[in-house]
């Protein structure tokens, strides 16, 4: 709780660590700063100190300059990835998933399909997570017949379900 309690477990969280970034976290001072290596590649790197974000930059950058927007350097901030990483925090790779859906365009801002506006992109992942399902989705049959249409496909490992797996894989 004194570094910030559930704020501070989001902000430690918001950064996938298959990348192997690293945080320093201060138990004196009560503050987190995420993605410490970025400090010494000369990045801009944010630190939580009572709830509140700051970014840390080197010397010889102006403080007005914007916080770098590189995907590698603060991890993807689109809302499908950001929904991966609230609901699912511990599936590793579903987030690999989640890239393939964003760089096929297929969600639209609300996180449902566009082809399949009644499908969201929680009943997706409920579907493809659940390693013990029996029933075929109709709909989301429908939605994995058309992405293998258009040659969407996931590796082996995103996908839990046998069935979903048949099709997606």
């Amino acid at each position: 709780m004194r570094l910030g309690g559930p704020e501070a477990l989001d902000f430690y969280q918001s950064v996938p660590k298959a990348n192997f970034h690293f945080a320093y976290i201060n138990s004196t001072r009560n503050y987190i700063i995420n993605q410490v290596d970025g400090l010494f590649d000369n990045k801009q790197t944010i630190m939580l100190l009572n709830k509140q974000q700051f970014v840390i930059h080197p010397a010889d950058q102006n403080c007005s300059h914007p916080y770098d927007s590189d995907e590698e350097t603060r991890g993807s901030t689109h809302p499908v990835s950001e929904y991966i990483l609230k609901k699912y925090p511990k599936a590793k790779f579903l987030d690999l998933a989640a890239s393939i859906l964003e760089k096929n365009s297929l969600l639209n801002e609300d996180l449902y399909f566009i082809d399949f506006p009644k499908i969201h992109l929680a009943d997706f992942c409920a579907y493809i997570n659940n390693r013990f399902n029996k029933t075929e989705d109709v709909a989301l049959t429908k939605l994995f017949k058309f992405m293998r249409s258009k040659n969407v496909k996931f590796p082996g490992i995103t996908i839990k379900n046998p069935l979903a797996k048949k099709y997606l894989c």
